[in-house]
């Protein structure tokens, strides 16, 4: 993605951030009449993609390009069907799971101890869009304000950061037809003593 900017004024009171939610790309005063489709003009009015892109507001939640009144705030680019992990989401699982629940290391239960583990999405936040298209959503219960439901804690396991690795790096999956045991397919995986360990059954 190259995105060429000609705004750069922050005292106003609409935001538009890179996808990292920091980086500011651009921003305006919302005027009355603007609406989310508004927003994507702006956009792409001075930003210029080699690939599909939407918008997020600073939950997490999606943003359609529709005739709903914007609202002032922050709001970021998200290419590629990619989602935005939140800190809500990550507050939830650390409070819920406590360790790791793939491994069974233990973080000691205070968030002073959860430097080493991550709070991680069972279906992968890079494709929240085939997420939204697919409609998984629906088997969502517990849905979690604005910040989209694959930010649901139902979506969320707490790893240690070596164990998320493979995990992310579709090393190590869980079985839910043989008492949730985990499958190692690499070496390195399995040197770690994933293999034949079951998921923490509170989760099951």
């Amino acid at each position: 993605m190259v995105i060429q900017s000609r705004l750069n004024d922050e005292d106003r009171d609409t935001r538009i951030l890179h996808t990292d939610g920091h980086t500011m790309i651009g921003s305006f005063f919302n005027s009355p009449e603007m609406t989310n489709q508004t927003l994507y003009f702006i956009v792409e009015s001075f930003c210029e993609f080699s690939q599909l892109y939407h918008l997020c507001n600073v939950g997490g939640g999606l943003v359609l390009s529709d005739e709903s009144r914007l609202i002032s705030g922050d709001y970021y680019v998200v290419t590629n069907g990619a989602g935005r992990r939140t800190k809500a989401f990550k507050e939830r699982v650390h409070g819920r799971d406590q360790d790791c629940v793939l491994s069974g290391w233990r973080s000691g239960g205070h968030q002073f101890h959860w430097s080493g583990f991550h709070a991680a999405h069972i279906f992968p936040l890079g494709y929240e869009g085939y997420w939204n298209e697919h409609g998984l959503g629906r088997y969502i219960t517990n849905i979690p304000g604005n910040e989209g439901s694959i930010n649901s804690i139902q979506n969320g396991i707490m790893l240690l950061s070596s164990v998320h690795t493979f995990f992310d790096n579709y090393e190590i999956a869980v079985n839910p037809l043989d008492n949730y045991k985990v499958i190692c397919f690499t070496k390195g995986a399995m040197y770690h003593g994933l293999g034949g360990r079951y998921l923490d059954a509170n989760l099951r």
